[in-house]
């Protein structure tokens, strides 16, 4: 959980202090803990992971049941990273990294790695290159840390755009998407997109898009999906498609009084993006968006989950879509465009993902 994805819950410039200090004591103090979660007999393949203020909880997709035990990560767990049989988990405000791995019938802690907890980086995002070298966005540094896996000591630092949140991978480059946010004068402005070379990290190409973009996804034929949040108040958000070699504008969508969150995408054709939906606002509902392209035609359509959709996980093996829902406290699972089913959790989830274990 973020700054940026907790300020719909008030828009004046003024209480930006206070939501800071309010989401610190939501997401809790833990501290890393050594642990592990054994299943009886082998372990399943098939997990949706579900991080919460203070423990991973493992939903077996298999089976539609939970594990019995949970791990703790670290404080405000932000991004959820499966790697083969490793996990990673990025927390932004103890400023680290948890390890897990799955080995046998087990799914153990590893370790921690320090991400800068004496300069308030606040890690973002994570993503993990082919030569085995972990990037992470800097929400407060405007960098990318370079990481090696073989022995996780921090090779580098590149400088990107301003207020950096996702970041993903394709071919020989590093797609930055930088929200434009001034944590200075609390402002909202235009997102960049930055293009590294993952050779050196040198910035090859940019672009400017639509005000706060947050998250990006790559569809199959290498056009990046980002996701313009807006400024949850006059500004509605939006989705641009971008190409890539080099960046240019292809198609634009504005949603029109919603503020679009995290997206994730499926390989029957369409894209699923979380949406909010607050009780505090006066909400009833939580807001899934689909969307997909036919014959150049932009289809899309509501689905109505739980209150505060606020990650979004595909299971493409299984046609399926979970939902964290972090007011109403659950996991919501979308079959076709509809809910399917709803799991209660014993705390509000903030981030997803499905984690095949090979």
């Amino acid at each position: 959980m973020t700054l940026l994805e907790y300020k719909i819950k008030d828009h004046k410039r003024k209480s930006a202090i206070l939501i800071f200090c309010t989401i610190f004591l939501m997401c809790g103090c833990e501290e890393n803990f050594e642990g592990t979660v054994v299943n009886q007999g082998n372990l399943s393949n098939h997990y949706l992971v579900i991080a919460g203020a203070n423990t991973l909880t493992f939903l077996d997709i298999e089976t539609d049941e939970f594990l019995d035990q949970s791990l703790g990560p670290g404080n405000a767990p932000n991004w959820i990273l499966p790697a083969g049989n490793k996990l990673f988990v990025v927390n932004s405000f103890s400023n680290d990294l948890s390890v897990f791995t799955a080995i046998g019938d087990e799914i153990s802690f590893v370790r921690t790695v320090d991400l800068g907890l004496e300069y308030n980086r606040n890690p973002f995002c994570a993503v993990l290159t082919d030569e085995g070298r972990l990037l992470v966005t800097n929400l407060m540094e405007n960098s990318v840390t370079v990481i090696d896996t073989s022995n996780f000591e921090i090779i580098e630092f590149w400088n990107t755009g301003i207020s950096p949140e996702q970041i993903v991978v394709d071919k020989d480059f590093a797609y930055v998407i930088c929200t434009g946010y001034d944590f200075n004068q609390y402002t909202f402005n235009n997102g960049v997109v930055m293009v590294h070379s993952l050779t050196d990290g040198n910035i090859i190409d940019s672009m400017i898009v639509g005000v706060n973009a947050q998250f990006a996804a790559f569809k199959e034929n290498s056009d990046l999906h980002i996701v313009c949040t807006g400024d949850y108040s006059g500004i509605s958000g939006n989705i641009q498609i971008l190409g890539t070699n080099p960046l240019s504008a292809e198609f634009s969508f504005e949603f029109g009084s919603i503020f679009p969150g995290r997206i994730d995408h499926s390989n029957w054709g369409t894209s699923y993006i979380a949406s909010g939906g607050w009780k505090n606002q006066g909400q009833v509902d939580g807001l899934l968006l689909s969307y997909k392209t036919v014959d150049d035609e932009f289809l899309w359509s509501r689905i109505s989950v739980g209150l505060g959709a606020i990650d979004v996980a595909v299971d493409e093996e299984n046609e399926r879509v979970f939902v964290a829902c972090f007011d109403n406290q659950s996991i919501d699972e979308i079959r076709g465009d509809s809910l399917f089913a709803s799991y209660a959790l014993d705390e509000p989830p903030q981030v997803l993902a499905i984690w095949e274990i090979p």
